[in-house]
C-alpha cells in the first residue's frame, strides 16, 4: 500500500459529522487527497499510530487548558483488500459498527469502555469510500479512548486473572448482537479456519525467517489443534457467538495501577465463532507476554525471559501502547508454578481462572478445545506477522515483534502432552460450575 500521510488524512476529515460543518465539509464520499481542508479540520493535530495493515492516525484538538486535549478521534484508513472485501454497504465493517454502537453500553455496564464510529456527514452510515493515490480505500472514524495500553510490560497474576475476567464480561456483553456479515468470516486471523491458514502461510515464510525447528512447531501446533477438535466432537458441536476475538495486550486499556482492565480497543476481528475463542485468544497473548520480562508470581518472586511482545491488533483506539524491549525471547526461563507448568502456563491458567471466576462458561468440548486453541493462536501470530513483514518491510520492526516471545510460549504449550497441558491451564471443573451464556448478558 501507497504510504499514506498525514495530510492525506487532514484531507479526509471532512467527510465526518464532527469536521463537516462551517461549510467546509464535501458531505459525501468523493474527498480526494490533496483537498483544502475547513478551518476545523487544518487545526487538528494529526499523529500516525502504529498498525498491522491499515493506515491509523490519532486527531486530537487543544482544550481549554494548556496541555488537554478537548477532542480525539481515530482515523482508519483500511487496507484495499480488505475495503474491496467488506466496506461495501452491509458488509463486516458496517456489522463491526452496529456491534460497537450495541455493545458499548453494555460493556459499560460491566465496567468496560468500548469505542463507537462516526457517523459521515449527510448521513449514509460510518463508512466511506475514498480514492487515494489511485486506489480505492474504506475510511472510518472512531472515538479514541483515552488510558494506558496494557502493552508488552510484565502482567501481575491479579492482571492475568482481570484479562480472563473481561473476556467473561465481553462475552457477556457481546451475547444477543448478531449480523449476517459477521458468520463465516474466513480470514488469516479466524481461528475455525487456522489450520488451512497456517498450511497455506507456511510455504511463504522464508527459510531465513523461520528455522526448520521453528517449522515443526507451526505443523505441530496444527496437528495438536484437529486433534482437540476432533475429542471436542468436531466444529459444529461448540457453542458459538459473536465475539472479539482478539484480547490481546495491545487492544486492552488498563488503570494507573495496572490491575484492572477498564477499555477494549479494535474490533477489526470481530465475527461469528465458537464462543471459547474469546478467552483462548486472551490466554495465549497473556502466554506470550510471560515469555518476556518477568513479573512478580503469586509469592513476590519473578521468572521468564525474553523480550517485547505484540498481538494481531494495534492499540490505536486509545492510549498510548508502550513500545517492546528484549531481545530473543526462545528459552523459558524461570521458577515453577502449578504443577511445574512454569510462569508462562501459569500466565494462561490465571486468564482461565479469571474467566471462570468471573462466570465465564465452558462446557466440556471447550474445555478440550481450549489449550490448543490457545498454540494454534500462537503459532498463527508468529506466522502471519513473518508472512506480512515480508510484504512490506518498511514495516517489519513492528510485524516482528511477536517473533520475540512467541516462540518461547508456544514451546511452553508444545512440551507437554494433552494431558499435561489441560491440567496446566485447566483449573479442575467444579460441579453445577456450568453457565448458560444469557445469564452473562448484561
Amino acid at each position: 500500500m501507497h504510504r499514506i500521510t498525514a495530510e492525506d488524512a487532514r484531507a479526509l476529515l471532512p467527510l465526518f459529522q464532527p469536521f463537516a460543518h462551517g461549510g467546509g465539509g464535501s458531505g459525501g464520499t468523493g474527498a480526494r487527497s490533496g483537498a483544502a481542508a475547513p478551518p476545523f479540520a487544518a487545526a487538528a493535530r494529526i499523529d500516525r499510530l502504529a498498525g498491522y495493515d491499515d493506515a491509523n492516525f490519532r486527531i486530537r484538538f487543544a482544550g481549554g487548558n494548556a496541555g488537554t486535549e478537548a477532542f480525539a478521534w481515530v482515523l482508519k484508513i483500511h487496507n484495499p483488500a480488505d475495503s474491496a472485501a467488506h466496506g461495501q454497504p452491509g458488509g463486516a465493517m458496517d456489522a463491526q459498527n452496529g456491534l460497537m454502537l450495541f455493545v458499548a453500553p453494555r460493556a459499560a455496564a460491566a465496567g468496560l469502555r468500548c469505542n463507537r464510529p462516526i457517523a459521515v456527514a449527510g448521513g449514509g452510515g460510518c463508512v466511506a469510500t475514498v480514492q487515494l493515490h489511485g486506489r480505492a480505500h474504506s475510511v472510518r472514524m472512531l472515538e479514541f479512548l483515552p488510558g494506558r495500553v496494557l502493552g508488552a510490560e510484565p502482567q501481575s497474576p491479579q492482571l492475568q486473572r482481570e484479562i480472563g475476567a473481561t473476556a467473561a464480561r465481553l462475552s457477556g456483553a457481546l451475547h444477543g448482537f448478531d449480523h449476517p456479515a459477521l458468520h463465516g468470516l474466513e480470514h488469516d486471523w479466524s481461528l475455525e479456519c487456522v489450520a488451512a491458514t497456517l498450511r497455506r502461510k507456511l510455504p511463504q515464510v522464508p527459510a531465513s525467517v523461520f528455522q526448520q525447528w521453528q517449522r515443526d512447531l507451526v505443523e505441530a501446533a496444527v496437528a495438536r489443534f484437529e486433534a482437540a477438535l476432533a475429542r471436542a466432537g468436531g466444529p459444529d458441536l461448540l457453542p458459538r457467538q459473536v465475539c472479539h476475538t482478539d484480547l490481546n495486550e495491545q487492544n486492552l486499556l488498563c488503570d494507573e495501577t495496572r490491575s484492572k482492565v477498564v477499555g477494549v480497543l479494535d474490533w477489526g476481528d470481530a465475527g461469528y465463532c465458537w464462543r471459547v475463542v474469546e478467552v483462548a485468544v486472551a490466554a495465549a497473548y497473556a502466554m506470550i507476554v510471560a515469555a518476556g520480562p518477568a513479573a512478580p508470581d503469586d509469592h513476590g518472586t519473578a521468572g521468564g525471559g525474553g523480550g517485547g511482545v505484540t498481538g494481531g491488533g494495534t492499540g490505536s483506539e486509545g492510549g498510548g501502547a508502550p513500545a517492546g524491549n528484549g531481545s530473543n525471547g526462545s528459552s523459558i526461563a524461570g521458577g515453577e508454578d502449578h504443577d511445574g507448568a512454569g510462569p508462562v502456563l501459569a500466565a494462561g491458567r490465571r486468564v482461565v481462572e479469571g474467566y471462570l471466576a468471573a462466570g465465564g462458561p465452558l462446557t466440556d468440548g471447550e474445555r478440550d478445545l481450549l489449550p490448543a486453541l490457545a498454540a494454534a493462536r500462537v503459532a498463527q501470530s508468529l506466522t502471519n506477522g513473518a508472512v506480512a513483514a515480508g510484504a512490506a518491510p518498511e514495516n517489519s520492526a513492528y510485524l516482528l515483534t511477536t517473533q520475540r516471545t512467541g516462540w518461547g510460549a508456544l514451546r511452553a504449550l508444545l512440551g507437554l502432552d494433552e494431558g499435561a497441558l489441560s491440567a496446566a491451564l485447566l483449573p479442575a471443573p467444579r460441579r453445577g460450575a456450568a453457565v448458560a451464556p444469557a445469564a452473562l448478558a448484561v
